[in-house]
């Protein structure tokens, strides 16, 4: 069963029976039960017939900017940052007010950026008035909600969406990878989802695109310097130094000029496929990097302002047991507790948020006896 199109962002009026054909796909009524996300549309052949593939109407060829992973995911990127910091974008206004705004401080929100984290938005006047003009394009919730005789098909859709329960990195580098809505080398992308040149959902209910790239990557590595490279040296009957497969360069190599012209001529998508993945795949890990290198500033940094903290709040409790502030030390505070003191209770008047506390005898006893020399047998 193919995927029906339906496509909830466009203003015409979805009918009954293909909201409920979507529902149907999802219950289990695609391929073996389940979507197959990356099957081409029905009539539309795989990237490896003859090493070209492809195909359909206004597909992408070999030689697409999109198939450059940096292009692709600086496109991704970019759309990220409008979705996210509207702010930066001049046209995300509303009769020329803009339509949100950092909802934390400046401090905090450099902390955000330095866990590599989205900066918290709010909607300003604008938005709100905003909002409620493009609510005349309603979404996927309340069109099925409205249909009658189809059962509660939100909560299962819902249900199905496992983007939440994914790794925080992963979901990052999806949300950063979502800007390409255009066509695959399957031809025009009529669903209107985000979507790879390669035709991968990079948003899916079901699955990891963070994972899946690397997969692909590794696929790709393991078809070309194995099935393909076999096929090019036996058609040319080469030796093992013939022709072989550089994953460093993305291309074929070797003593054979013939037959490595042959290789790379004939596998133009699917060297165009390797170079993606593994580029997404090299993405991926970078932001990783950068994500640990961030916890690490991040830790280091909170270590030394709670050591600021504990200094000044054990100064403040050293001077009301000298008597120089008002109180008496708190015996909740670390200098408290390492002091003996008890008893008392709090008063938000007093320098250290607390009244009437003392120091046990036991305490007092234990302090003298610390100060004596032990002059034991090796003393």
């Amino acid at each position: 069963m193919v995927k029906p199109v339906v496509d909830f962002m466009q203003n015409y009026t979805q009918t009954p029976s293909r909201i409920y054909d979507l529902y149907q796909y999802y219950l289990g009524g695609g391929k073996s039960g389940v979507p197959n996300v990356n099957q081409p549309p029905a009539g539309q052949t795989g990237i490896f017939s003859g090493g070209q593939g492809g195909g359909g109407i206004g597909a992408l060829q070999v030689g697409s900017p999109m198939m450059n992973p940096q292009t692709f995911y600086k496109q991704g990127y970019d759309a990220f940052l409008k979705r996210t910091q509207p702010g930066l974008f001049a046209k995300d206004t509303f009769f020329g007010f803009p339509t949100q705004r950092q909802d934390v401080n400046p401090v905090d929100a450099g902390a955000y950026l330095a866990a590599g984290m989205d900066i918290p938005q709010t909607q300003t006047m604008a938005g709100k008035l905003q909002s409620g003009v493009n609510k005349t394009k309603e979404g996927l919730s309340s069109i099925l909600n409205k249909v009658k005789g189809i059962g509660p098909i939100t909560g299962i859709l819902g249900a199905m969406d496992r983007f939440s329960t994914l790794p925080q990195l992963d979901q990052q580098f999806i949300e950063r990878a979502m800007g390409y809505r255009g066509p695959t080398i399957f031809g025009e992308n009529t669903g209107g989802g985000y979507k790879d040149p390669f035709g991968l959902n990079v948003r899916s209910a079901f699955g990891n695109y963070a994972e899946r790239v690397t997969k692909e990557a590794n696929k790709m590595t393991d078809l070309l310097s194995g099935k393909i490279t076999d096929k090019y040296q036996g058609m040319f009957d080469t030796d093992d130094e013939g022709l072989s497969f550089d994953p460093t360069t993305g291309k074929f190599v070797g003593t054979n000029a013939a037959a490595v012209a042959k290789a790379n001529q004939m596998n133009k998508m699917n060297l165009a496929k390797y170079n993606f993945y593994t580029g997404m795949d090299k993405q991926r890990k970078f932001n990783k990097k950068i994500y640990e290198q961030n916890q690490k500033v991040m830790k280091k940094e909170v270590a030394q302002t709670q050591a600021r903290v504990d200094r000044n709040e054990d100064n403040i409790n050293k001077g009301a047991e000298k008597g120089n502030k008002t109180g008496t030390v708190n015996p909740h505070s670390k200098y408290g507790k390492s002091q003996g003191y008890t008893g008392g209770s709090h008063n938000p008047h007093t320098d250290t948020g607390w009244s009437g506390s003392s120091k046990s005898s036991s305490s007092k006893s234990k302090s003298k006896s610390s100060g004596r020399k032990n002059y034991g047998p090796h003393g």
